[in-house]
């Protein structure tokens, strides 16, 4: 072969096994990063904090750093762009041993999808674009879960069982659907007539304003 037929079919080798592809240099840059799952779940946590637009919750960030706690022990030094469906097969099948319930095994491989995802290049593309398989990884379904509610004749003797404040507070919260923190932080101001502004809560005794 020629030169320029040699260079030709070569090109044409690297074309075939996508070694010049986009997706795979993303894959060869992040393993050259060597980002370990516990690097990025740091990052992730405190990005979802204190981001601009949609900043979670405090009852929110408690809730995934417990999750991340749990998770890191199993996931937590391996390579991000090793965290596959594969790994989190292994991660079920260990939630399954100790006895999680499908609902808790399914918030928890939701905070491992979500921060395999928060990790993005320079123009906010995914470095390790994943397609979950539910099937493979043997995710249970959720059924029956219980959600615990009071029926209308509950709520009415709850109500008048209570005294003083505490019957306006029942009666707003079973009326309104608010939350007891958003409730708790309501001032004279939120109140105009029949319609209640929700413009702020209390957690852990520390009042949060809304953004």
């Amino acid at each position: 072969m020629t030169k320029p037929e040699r260079e030709r079919r070569a090109r044409k080798i690297i074309a075939e096994s996508g070694a010049d592809s986009e997706e795979h240099f993303r894959k060869v840059e992040a393993i050259n990063l060597g980002v370990t799952f516990r690097h990025q779940a740091a990052w992730f946590l405190d990005h979802a904090k204190n981001r601009k637009r949609k900043p979670i919750k405090p009852a929110t960030a408690t809730s995934w750093t417990s999750h991340l706690a749990w998770i890191n022990k199993k996931l937590g030094d391996m390579p991000l762009s090793s965290v596959s469906n594969l790994a989190l097969k292994e991660l079920v099948a260990e939630m399954s041993m100790v006895g999680f319930s499908p609902k808790t095994m399914r918030n928890y491989i939701q905070v491992v999808k979500m921060v395999v995802a928060s990790a993005v290049d320079n123009e906010g593309e995914q470095l390790h674009p994943r397609k979950w398989n539910h099937e493979f990884i043997d995710l249970p379904l959720v059924t029956e879960q219980r959600r615990p509610t009071f029926s209308a004749e509950e709520v009415a003797k709850i109500v008048s069982a209570a005294e003083g404040q505490l019957r306006v507070l029942y009666s707003l919260l079973a009326g309104t659907g608010l939350r007891i923190g958003e409730m708790l932080a309501l001032e004279v101001r939120d109140v105009t007539g029949s319609t209640i502004a929700v413009r702020q809560g209390i957690w852990r005794r520390r009042t949060l304003f809304g953004r």
